[in-house]
């Protein structure tokens, strides 16, 4: 007979992997990370199961075009292998905190577009600053992580959303756009100060990228609002350009609510797959604010 414990164990996974592409790429992170660690501990305990291939037993990318012709799928496995649980935690982070957003504006397809375009782009940006930036060496021949492709999904998400906020720890919330601002000047800091400056250009190269996408997914350039205050004060009738009064704006916000609690309850019942683009869209815009 089957151990309950397994069967509920391989439920739970068979849930996540469907539930969305957020949680697969989060599964898919992780499953590579353990691989590596095992083989690591292996390694450490006198075991050479795959002979110890350098650079993440092959997964990892370099700048060197000699290496990578030994390894041309390492283009796209890098952005999923890390070897350093600090690494991988962070990134992971960003990505929990960011993927099921960018997932809800446009989608599972598109959300597995933009991180592999982003860790693409992130690659792509340290093989050239590498050799065009005067003085800037790697400190290892290897560069792996998902850091240019989970901040591309951050940039993007924040730029078509930047009044968005989530729950940080020890600060509380704090809005998108102030996020991503932050994000990206560390790494612009770190250019001058680290001692493998070409990989924080790789994070600036995704973050680039995300910003471009979420531009190109707009109906026009004026959509963007990155800047814009969202203040309940300053809203205004789209109608006849006048201001909102207090009984009108009470009116909206339960209006809104309303359609929350329905569009949640569609999901408890349905799945969130059930749900129209339309109505992700809407959740993912207002979901915070009700």
């Amino acid at each position: 007979m089957p151990n309950m414990k397994m069967l509920k164990m391989r439920a739970t996974i068979l849930k996540w992997w469907k539930s969305g592409m957020a949680p697969r790429l989060l599964m898919v992170n992780s499953a590579v990370f353990l691989l590596l660690t095992l083989l690591s501990l292996a390694l450490t305990l006198g075991a050479d199961p795959l002979q110890s291939y350098p650079g993440a037993y092959t997964l990892a990318a370099s700048h060197d075009l000699s290496i990578m012709l030994g390894r041309p799928w390492a283009v796209l496995t890098h952005m999923f292998a890390h070897e350093s649980p600090t690494h991988f935690a962070l990134n992971m982070l960003m990505l929990f905190w960011t993927g099921g957003m960018v997932e809800q504006l446009w989608g599972g397809r598109r959300l597995l577009r933009l991180y592999l375009l982003g860790g693409l782009g992130g690659y792509l940006t340290y093989v050239l600053a590498l050799a065009f930036v005067p003085g800037w060496t790697p400190a290892n021949p290897f560069v792996l992580g998902a850091s240019a492709a989970v901040l591309a999904l951050f940039v993007a998400a924040a730029t078509a959303n930047p009044h968005k906020k989530i729950a940080m720890p020890f600060v509380g919330a704090l809005e998108l756009r102030w996020l991503a601002i932050a994000f990206v000047v560390l790494d612009l800091i770190y250019l001058g100060a680290s001692e493998d400056p070409a990989s924080k250009a790789g994070h600036l190269g995704g973050a680039l990228l995300g910003f471009l996408w979420a531009l190109s997914c707009e109906s026009r350039f004026a959509r963007f609002k990155f800047w814009r205050s969202t203040s309940p004060l300053k809203a205004v009738s789209s109608d006849h350009a006048r201001p909102v009064s207090d009984d009108e704006f009470n009116a909206r916000r339960r209006q809104q609510r309303d359609r929350i609690d329905r569009i949640l309850d569609k999901i408890s019942r349905d799945g969130y797959d059930s749900l129209s683009k339309e109505e992700k869209s809407f959740l993912f815009k207002h979901g915070g604010n009700a």
